[in-house]
């Protein structure tokens, strides 16, 4: 046989090793009191940016008489606020990871409370409403927060109630809002209003100081900094709600200011969506659009915070507007939906940490239980008072904590680690940008079925004897025979039957909400039977079943 010498070089040359495996990512500290305090130091954090959100909102009215400023001018105060505060949910996850947790959410906190203080000391409505935008966009960098921390954080088995508090600032501090805000102005003083924040976010700040780790900063981060989509982005999203907010108040595209908000906000944040696709750091990761149960949580968000202001809107309108009730009178109708929530959420949470339920099911009970409220809300008529809502109120105690617990499962246990800050932020901008929406559509829906069932009623009855005696007002029946004697008992009886008509077109929009409101729970609840994938609730390596 022949002999083959192989040069040296091949003979020699050794199998390529295979590269070795990247580091395991290092693990964060153990879960014991330190954390859980942290932890709920950035809860607080978020319930009192809630706070002084809603607050602020609810007693906007007598704000306005104290600074001794218009209805329009004051208007201001709450659109500035709401569009840097959604703005800012957009871009905090960002800022998170590159000063980290710790460091963020105590600036912030500190620059709500330092603002708080001085809010009742500004020397002119300019002033306050430069004040009042810092603030809130302060406020809006510390939801996104709360659920990083809880999917980071929180152990595997027990994530689920991290998710439940953090369905604490949907369902809990909103509804809060209207008693605190009738209490302060009541009984202490209207600077308190303001002021509320401030020890809350001392507590706030020694906890989170206290109780999370504090991560490195990461200045690199800048060298891709993605200046585009900040310079599309935030201008895009301040000009969409603001004119969401003012719309209703400027007969929307009849308003010159209205339509450029609109048009221009929307051209600006097409160009922000394009931008975060192909950023190689972005602010979103769009691309987790694709996935069904993500986009399919960000829609039912939407309308599950739409119901939510529904919830509380009505029956406070209706409730001032026909019966005359103050916010501190109207008080007992928020307190009764949000007290239960802090037994109902962790029950919730617990129902949902069962392997065996499927978060979908729960998800299309929460939906069909608050249909079933409001159509009881569509029984409204002008005989009601404030202990005829609570039974409405009651059911949905037990259908809000369903709906977006399970939501939350929903957009987040199909995600890695990676993914947190980016869900965190898409998440928390549309809960944003649902709650301006939802402002926006209900004024315009009350105020248009208002002057349509006006109309109707003006239409049918007409200013004549047989009107009044068709509206059953015994004052109206006794004047109707001397109509013709006296111009004067004529003037006062129109004016009574505006009145009538007034009060019965208002009570018979928010019936037409309520119906409204129905129609959408029912359509996503249709949603629901198709578009999500299930998934399980989390759980530690050793204790995983196999999937099925």
């Amino acid at each position: 046989m022949t002999r083959i010498d192989l040069p040296p070089a091949v003979v020699a040359a050794p199998t390529p090793a295979a590269p070795p495996p990247p580091p395991p990512p290092p693990k964060g500290p153990a879960f014991g009191l330190r954390l859980a305090t942290g932890l709920i130091g950035v809860l607080l954090a978020v319930l009192l940016a809630g706070f002084n959100e809603h607050t602020i909102e609810m007693a906007l009215a007598d704000i306005e008489g104290q600074l001794h400023i218009g209805h329009d001018e004051g208007t201001w105060i709450i659109a500035l606020f709401e569009a840097f505060n959604i703005s800012a949910m957009a871009f905090a996850p960002w800022c998170s990871v590159t000063f980290s947790i710790r460091r963020l959410t105590i600036v912030m906190t500190g620059m709500v409370g330092v603002l708080g203080l001085a809010a009742p000391f500004m020397p002119n409505l300019g002033a306050l409403l430069i004040l009042r935008s810092l603030q809130g966009f302060a406020c809006g960098c510390l939801p996104p927060m709360l659920m990083t921390v809880a999917l980071r954080f929180l152990p595997t088995n027990i994530k689920i109630y991290g998710l439940g508090a953090y369905a604490l600032t949907a369902t809990f501090g909103p509804n809060l809002g209207v008693p605190l805000a009738g209490f302060w102005f009541e009984y202490v003083g209207w600077q308190f209003l303001f002021w509320q924040i401030v020890p809350l976010c001392m507590i706030s700040m020694i906890c989170v100081a206290w109780g999370l780790p504090q991560d490195p900063l990461r200045l690199e981060r800048f060298r891709q900094f993605d200046w585009r989509g900040l310079l599309t982005g935030l201008p895009a999203i301040c000009s969409l709600v603001i004119a969401l907010e003012q719309g209703d108040r400027l007969d929307w595209f009849r308003s010159p200011l209205i339509t450029h908000l609109f048009c221009g906000g929307g051209f600006l944040f097409i160009l922000f969506i394009i931008n975060e696709w192909f950023h190689p750091l972005p602010f979103f990761r769009i691309q987790l659009l694709k996935q069904r149960n993500v986009s399919d949580s960000l829609l039912t968000l939407a309308a599950v915070l739409v119901l939510c202001v529904v919830t509380i809107e009505i029956p406070s309108v209706y409730l001032e507007e026909v019966r005359g009730y103050r916010p501190i009178q109207t008080a007992p109708i928020a307190l009764i939906l949000a007290v239960p929530q802090l037994i109902a959420l962790p029950l919730v949470s617990a129902l949902c940490n069962i392997r065996k339920v499927d978060c979908r099911i729960v998800l299309m009970a929460g939906l069909a239980i608050q249909g079933a409220s409001y159509w009881l809300g569509t029984w409204l008529d002008s005989d009601w008072v404030r202990e005829n809502f609570y039974i409405v109120q009651l059911m949905q105690v037990a259908s809000q904590p369903m709906m977006v617990i399970s939501i939350l499962m929903l957009a987040t246990m199909g995600l890695g680690p990676a993914d947190g800050p980016f869900i965190s932020g898409m998440f928390n901008m549309t809960k944003g940008f649902a709650n301006a929406i939802a402002a926006g559509v209900i004024a315009a829906l009350l105020r248009r079925r208002e002057q349509y069932h006006s109309t109707m009623l003006l239409d049918t009855y007409g200013y004549n004897q047989n009107a009044l005696e068709g509206m059953g007002d015994p004052a109206s029946t006794l004047l109707a025979p001397h109509i013709a004697d006296s111009d004067r008992l004529a003037w006062n009886t129109q004016v009574l039957l505006h009145g009538k008509v007034t009060e019965q077109s208002l009570v018979l929009a928010c019936a037409d909400i309520y119906y409204v409101m129905v129609g959408l729970c029912a359509a996503f609840i249709i949603l629901n039977m198709f578009l999500p994938l299930r998934v399980y609730p989390p759980r530690a390596p050793s204790a995983s079943a196999p999937a099925k």
